[in-house]
């Protein structure tokens, strides 16, 4: 890249901002010491299980996580979450949408709209109304699902955040 804004920069093209690196490149980008370097990893601002899984070294906390609650326990294995695919992107396979924090064994049995159905050993300990923390497996699609976002420190709501991409216009 070096090479290349050198290149550049000897044909006379005036490069004041040189904009670079998605969240997978991340790590290589923040090393160089370019002049008007700016790096845009848009999922690392927030994290989410997928990036989690394939890039453990960047060791990152998880910048959103999704508030969601049981609706019902259908049988003695199962219980329903008000997770449907209008509140977590559904575009990963059925079994990776999200990462439940409180149900480590959770086996994504449905999908729909407005419901995430699952089974698991521990379904007895849930109550309709009991919260259960997920991570999203893609925050991108997730958040803009969304028409706010919650800020939390230290256990206490500090600010809300309008998520702009929820109210986009479309002209023509």
């Amino acid at each position: 890249m070096q090479e290349f804004v050198t290149r550049l920069v000897s044909e006379g093209l005036s490069l004041s901002r040189i904009v670079v690196g998605g969240t997978p490149s991340f790590p290589v980008h923040a090393e160089q010491s370019i002049p008007g370097l700016e790096l845009s990893p848009g999922t690392l601002s927030l994290h989410d299980a997928n990036y989690d899984a394939r890039y453990p070294e960047l060791g990152l906390d998880f910048g959103a996580i999704l508030l969601t609650r049981v609706v019902s326990r259908p049988s003695v294995e199962r219980i329903t979450l008000d997770l449907g695919y209008k509140a977590v992107s559904p575009d990963s396979p059925l079994a990776q949408r999200c990462r439940l924090l409180d149900i480590p064994d959770a086996e994504f049995v449905l999908h729909s709209e407005e419901h995430l159905t699952l089974r698991t050993e521990s379904a007895a300990r849930f109550r309709p109304g009991d919260v259960v923390y997920a991570i999203p497996a893609h925050v991108c699609p997730t958040v803009a699902l969304h028409k706010a976002a919650w800020v939390v420190e230290g256990g206490a709501v500090v600010d809300r955040w309008e998520i702009a991409a929820r109210d986009r216009d479309i002209t023509v």
